[in-house]
């Protein structure tokens, strides 16, 4: 049975940099919807071309597009999998479900919230950068990278997020509101999902700590 860790939280919340050190310590594969879909944009596809100014905005990629992508990446790996931020929606959330029931045995799914008070978004989603070729996410203050505005895997000049200025982080915190924070309510309620919560205000290593302690638990 193959593992399945849904990270979900608020912008800024630390899902990028967990997913990483989860990767990094017990040799997970993450799947971010945003990386996956920023790639598109940088090479101009035609997902990329119809999904542009909707993250401009701060806005969601239509379900059938992200469903798509993710459960491709499920079913072609055959590693332990971290889900990035996804699902963002309860209707996401309900097709996932039962993308896990036609699977019995075969998928163990595991929902991690990192909370995160609105008042710390503002503060931690200004002055993102990211690299348009592997989609890392930076962090002027909080996720620094080693040369100055380059990508430390890929060497590249990164580029500040269109979708982190104030207004674009206003409109992202209210379609989260809106639309995510019902998942968590559907997690904690579906036997399907094992759930677990912990503090995103804490320091990245205290977050970390609390996740591993959980991963520890379920395998």
């Amino acid at each position: 049975m193959r593992l399945v860790f849904i990270l979900i939280g608020p912008p800024g919340s630390g899902k990028g940099t967990q997913a990483d050190m989860l990767c990094e310590k017990f040799g997970f594969v993450s799947y971010s919807t945003g990386a996956i879909f920023r790639n598109e944009m940088a090479r101009g596809t035609a997902i990329g071309q119809r999904i542009t100014p909707l993250m401009d905005k701060g806005l969601f990629v239509p379900d059938d597009i992200v469903m798509e992508a993710v459960i491709g990446r499920i079913q072609k790996t055959r590693r332990n999998v971290i889900l990035d931020g996804f699902p963002r929606t309860l209707v996401q959330a309900k097709l996932l479900e039962r993308f896990f029931q036609l699977a019995p045995g075969r998928f163990l799914p595991v929902a991690i919230e990192i909370g995160l008070p609105m008042r710390e978004v503002y503060r931690r989603v200004s002055g993102r950068m990211s690299c348009d070729k592997c989609g890392k996410v930076y962090h002027v203050k909080f996720r620094p990278p080693r040369l100055t505005q380059r990508c430390d895997k890929c060497r590249r000049p990164l580029k500040f997020r269109s979708d982190a200025t104030r207004a674009v982080v206003k409109t992202r915190i209210k379609v989260y509101q809106k639309e995510t924070w019902p998942i968590v309510k559907f997690f904690r309620q579906r036997p399907i999902f094992k759930f677990f919560s912990v503090k995103g205000a804490q320091s990245i290593a205290a977050v970390s700590a609390s996740i591993i302690k959980i991963v520890k638990k379920i395998t």
